[in-house]
């Protein structure tokens, strides 16, 4: 069943988002497209896929550390709004895709690479056949960010537009060298085991405080938080000690000359003024380094698409204005 796009859109006031986002949700729940893939070690990863009429591309969302695909509704809503296929899956050990142990709170991947060879088997397995030759683009937020730009800059791909919406090149860490924070890292895994839970890590608290979290929008904060409550699989809290230790080791992969060579995408880096999570400066250094375009928006947050409506409708014309050229 295809969706209808108007081309043109409205970002969803705050005061109207706890009702408008489960019209969304319903709506949405008569287009998607559910399944599983089998990604290169033969683990199943979840995804979902909504079709429009005459598309101008498909859109590709990698959604971040402890994160889910349903996260991302509004931001689906608003792309298909203005005439893209939108595809989203639940990383590797997040949500409804394969997790290495029944701890639903814990993030554990062996190598970042994993990731990316979990998006490159869904690209080539669901994105492509049902893209019908359309033009393919990614969006990326915080660790999605990072599976994107490594993905772009890995070899072959037919990746032609790529936003990195604040990419997690490097997390804020205690004010300590790389390799000592890495060798820390290590020791802690020789006593608990790479995939033992990283000490400094905190449970899933479902009475966490707006001012605690990387968002600025109450409403959209609320809602986040209550599907999390409601569903134990979207209670991704804590990351391993081999997580931990990818990402910190992310940023020689992704601050490369040699990997950046290889990029073909065009790239949009969208920054966050405000951001706590990862280093801003990091994400310049990028942008430089590809010699593409980047927007700082200073009063975000570390997750722009839960902004306040006003500056939401900034990020999302900013986004859709680069997919668009």
């Amino acid at each position: 069943m295809l969706f209808e796009p108007a081309y043109q859109y409205d970002i969803i006031k705050d005061e109207e988002f706890s009702s408008k986002i489960v019209e969304i949700t319903d709506i949405l729940n008569q287009y998607v497209n559910r399944g599983y893939f089998t990604s290169f070690d033969d683990k199943k990863m979840y995804y979902e896929f909504f079709k429009v009429t005459n598309p101008a591309a498909s859109i590709i969302i990698v959604h971040g550390y402890t994160e889910f695909t349903k996260k991302y509704y509004e931001l689906t809503w608003y792309f298909m709004k203005m005439g893209y296929n939108v595809f989203l899956y639940d990383v590797r050990g997040h949500g409804y895709s394969h997790r290495h142990n029944d701890d639903l709170e814990l993030t554990h991947v062996d190598r970042y690479e994993d990731y990316v060879s979990d998006l490159d088997s869904y690209i080539k397995q669901i994105v492509i056949p049902n893209s019908e030759g359309k033009p393919l683009y990614l969006f990326g937020q915080s660790m999605g960010g990072t599976i994107a730009q490594m993905y772009i800059a890995g070899g072959e791909n037919t990746i032609q537009k790529t936003v990195l919406s604040a990419p997690m090149i490097y997390p804020y860490t205690p004010p300590l060298p790389k390799f000592v924070i890495k060798k820390l890292l290590a020791n802690e895994a020789r006593k608990f085991g790479w995939d033992g839970r990283f000490k400094f890590s905190s449970d899933f608290n479902p009475e966490i405080k707006i001012e605690k979290s990387n968002d600025l929008s109450l409403a959209r904060f609320q809602y986040n938080l209550q599907t999390r409550i409601k569903d134990l699989k979207y209670r991704n809290s804590y990351g391993s000690n081999r997580w931990t230790y990818e990402a910190v080791s992310a940023i020689e992969k992704i601050l490369n000359k040699k990997a950046a060579k290889k990029v073909q995408s065009k790239v949009f880096i969208v920054i966050a003024g405000q951001d706590t999570a990862v280093n801003p400066k990091h994400q310049i250094k990028l942008a430089r380094l590809l010699n593409c375009e980047y927007k700082i928006f200073e009063k975000s947050k570390h997750s722009l698409y839960t902004m306040p409506d006003c500056e939401l409708q900034r990020y999302v014309d900013a986004l859709l204005k680069f997919y668009a050229e």
